[in-house]
């Protein structure tokens, strides 16, 4: 009996030069790479997110009869604008809704803040009482009320207890008004 010719069996040489050691380098390259870029993106993306503020914040014009109110809501905005992870939506965004009867937290929404902030100085016998209140624009819930008495001509120092209180209550490091 003749057999028929046998059939080749296939060669155990690795396919292409460097066989399947060549491919499984180009694989771990690959995912080194692909780690690499991955990291990037996070750490750009968390960059622009510590950068982000914690709370936009609106200071409304503060209810008084003289001038000295309107001033006492501006260093209070000010102040707030220079603590670490606030920002202060500016006075003239808040020229539009000026004497039209619209409420605080309505205005605030249109403004894109999440806080309010109302207030109002009256002065009596010599002496100014600041009060303020923070509120949350989504809730619509006070987050913190104070006040404060100062003496003398105008209303700028009782700004600063303000101030520390506002910064407590948004949970942002307070930082002391610079000296001049």
């Amino acid at each position: 009996m003749t057999a028929g010719p046998a059939a080749p069996e296939p060669s155990p040489a690795p396919a292409g030069p460097f066989g399947r050691g060549r491919r499984l380098a180009m694989t771990l390259a690959a995912l080194a790479f692909g780690g690499i870029l991955l990291g990037w993106w996070q750490a750009r993306s968390m960059r622009k997110l510590t950068r982000a503020p914690l709370a936009t914040v609106v200071v409304m014009p503060f209810g008084s009869p003289s001038p000295e109110g309107a001033a006492a809501a501006r260093i209070l905005r000010r102040r707030l604008a220079a603590l670490p992870g606030v920002a202060v939506i500016p006075e003239e965004a808040l020229a539009p809704y000026a004497g039209r009867g619209v409420e605080a937290g309505e205005a605030a929404a249109r403004l894109g803040a999440s806080i309010v902030i109302e207030g109002e100085a009256l002065e009596r016998e010599g002496s100014w009482l600041v009060s303020a209140r923070a509120a949350s624009v989504a809730r619509g819930k006070e987050l913190w009320s104070g006040r404060a008495v100062c003496k003398g001509q105008e209303p700028s120092g009782c700004i600063e207890p303000l101030v520390r209180g506002i910064a407590g209550a948004l949970r942002v490091p307070y930082a002391p008004a610079p000296q001049p």
